[in-house]
């Protein structure tokens, strides 16, 4: 398993160079779009990174939902959504177009999330 570490607390052209060139080879890429792993039932606010270079590479985002997030190693269920084309939706990559592709994203994890709630109710 490849991983490629990203500085939280600066942002680094290299990093996103190599994730961008790893996506267009058609490598999959799995990214935390909550910036973290995240270990609580909310969903955090995502960060536009996930959108923003799937956009660029033009492939699909497949969203995947984890239930219950707080039982990091005994992963219970899995929810993986059908594959997003931000690149069919939005005809240009700005920085208004980023933060609706990146709210598209959560609302639809979102959705997921309330799915998988109620089916295992």
């Amino acid at each position: 398993m490849n991983t490629i570490v990203i500085n939280r607390d600066g942002f680094d052209w290299k990093d996103l160079k190599l994730i961008l060139s790893k996506l267009e080879q058609q490598n999959l890429v799995l990214i935390f779009p909550e910036s973290k792993i995240n270990l609580t039932d909310e969903l955090l606010e995502f960060k536009d990174g996930a959108a923003a270079m799937a956009y660029r590479a033009n492939v699909p985002i497949y969203p995947i939902y984890v239930y219950p997030k707080r039982q990091a190693l005994h992963v219970q269920h899995i929810m993986i959504g059908k594959p997003i084309h931000l690149h069919k939706e939005f005809d240009k990559l700005d920085q208004n177009t980023v933060k609706v592709m990146t709210k598209k994203l959560y609302d639809y994890v979102h959705l997921m999330k309330e799915k998988l709630e109620k089916e295992l109710a």
